[in-house]
């Protein structure tokens, strides 16, 4: 993730927040058809967040999962669907696929991808799996890296490569400009946003045939430069973005994860990215907005 020093890698299941079903077999699992998400025989678009802390707090014996339930009941109020978080004990590992400082391993990564992914799908092949990753190109695409990569960023990650792993259901990237083109202006980096999104996805379509949606996006307090109005501007972008390549890219685009939600009381979580709906009315307008937009453009022909 953007905010964890080196390489981040995830095997993530899409979750839901509000009850949805699909085949009548097995009701509450969204499934992929081609490009496309389905539940209940139609298209399945989404507006959705991330709280990673959400199994620590409830698995605390300090909890007693009063937060988790509050946050999912004011998510559900801005119509959000879908939320990623952490299912996994985290902690250090002897095993580094950083081979020396600046230099990843690529093809470790994915054959990590591969394994777990196929192990996953022979227990389960219900859930739909993802990656994760920020969404660099990498040594398969290397007329990519200097064309599209954000400035220093130019290793460790391989978006064709590793989506190309047949077991992965869907591709997915992050975007994080404050982290990513630090010090350049918010028009550059509103441009950039833009244009990324639209590259991944016409390579999702194109090259990996799989859905494509936006697993992170966020605007950090801690910049310099920021401002309630800037954050707001930048989440209109994104969300924009998201519905418009998705309506006119047959529903291809699913949806959009924001980083990420929190309650009241949760202080010495903050990331300098916390939205706190409860206390945030233009934050949660714009997030019910695009979880309206979404909604309707699912059920539309």
């Amino acid at each position: 993730m953007a905010k964890l020093g080196g390489s981040q890698l995830f095997l993530c299941v899409l979750a839901l927040v509000a009850a949805t079903t699909t085949a009548a077999d097995l009701p509450g699992f969204i499934e992929r058809y081609g490009r496309t998400f389905w539940t209940e025989g139609s298209e399945f678009l989404f507006n959705g967040f991330n709280a990673y802390w959400l199994m620590g707090d409830a698995a605390s014996p300090h909890s007693n999962g009063s937060k988790v339930t509050a946050l999912f009941e004011e998510a559900a109020a801005a119509g959000l669907t879908v939320c990623r978080t952490w299912a996994f004990y985290d902690g250090f590992s002897n095993d580094s696929l950083q081979v020396t400082p600046g230099v990843y391993h690529e093809q470790v990564f994915k054959a990590w991808v591969q394994e777990m992914a196929t192990f996953l799908k022979s227990i389960d092949r219900k859930h739909l799996l993802g990656v994760g990753l920020e969404g660099f190109y990498g040594s398969s695409t290397p007329d990519k890296v200097k064309l599209y990569n954000p400035n220093a960023v130019q290793i460790g990650v391989d978006f064709i490569g590793v989506h190309k792993v047949n077991e992965i259901d869907y591709a997915t990237v992050h975007a994080y400009p404050d982290f990513w083109l630090e010090g350049q202006s918010e028009v550059n980096k509103t441009e950039f946003v833009k244009q990324w999104l639209w590259n991944h996805w016409k390579d999702s379509m194109e090259v990996l045939g799989k859905p494509f949606m936006l697993g992170e996006f966020g605007k950090t307090k801690k910049d310099p430069g920021y401002s309630e109005q800037i954050r707001n501007d930048f989440y209109s972008t994104v969300y924009d973005s998201i519905y418009s390549i998705s309506k006119d890219g047959h529903k291809t685009f699913t949806g959009g994860l924001l980083w990420q939600l929190f309650v009241d009381g949760m202080e010495s979580y903050y990331d300098g990215f916390e939205i706190i709906l409860s206390q945030d009315a233009s934050a949660t307008a714009l997030i019910l907005n695009q979880s309206k937009k979404m909604g309707e453009l699912a059920g539309a022909a």
